[in-house]
């Protein structure tokens, strides 16, 4: 069941088959309860754009520094970060996305933020060791509810 509102006697509760459930404060107060779901899974996603000239071997050395980044973290990451070629423009640029998937959801903004923060500087960091230029700035950090298709859908749809 879920918390459809909260007054001050009394909170409403509507069940899995719609109907609503009112429960006084005070009986609430004496009840043991547990919070199933704390908040949806969010994805961290990030644009790079690097120049085409850019080895191949270099990029596969910024996808493992990121994906070891992030496995190393069980405490912050679900998952190894995974960067995906979404577009190549000839003699232009290549276009990555990364994405990350934070253990924390939406009510802990400050440890995601602390998460994507991280990541960020990592990104940075590995694209200078590997001798990767960015054409252009790193697009603005994206962060996703769950059900999002792909990163590389959700940064098309953010540009």
């Amino acid at each position: 069941m879920r918390v459809a509102t909260f007054d001050v006697l009394t909170t409403t509760f509507t069940l899995p088959d719609g109907r609503a459930l009112t429960i006084p404060n005070s009986q609430l107060a004496t009840m043991s309860i547990s919070n199933l779901r704390y908040s949806g899974a969010a994805t961290i996603a990030m644009a790079v754009r690097v120049a085409f000239d850019t080895p191949a071997e270099r990029i596969d050395a910024l996808q493992r520094a990121l994906a070891a980044f992030t496995a190393t973290r069980p405490l912050l990451w679900r998952a190894p970060a995974t960067l995906s070629v979404t577009e190549v423009v000839p003699g232009s640029h290549v276009e990555l996305s990364l994405g990350a998937e934070p253990v924390h959801g939406w009510q802990r903004s400050a440890r995601m933020a602390a998460a994507r923060g991280e990541l960020l500087a990592v990104l940075l960091q590995s694209l200078r060791e590997n001798a990767i230029t960015c054409t252009e700035a790193v697009k603005p950090v994206i962060v996703l509810e769950d059900g999002a298709k792909s990163v590389a859908a959700v940064l098309a749809r953010a540009k």
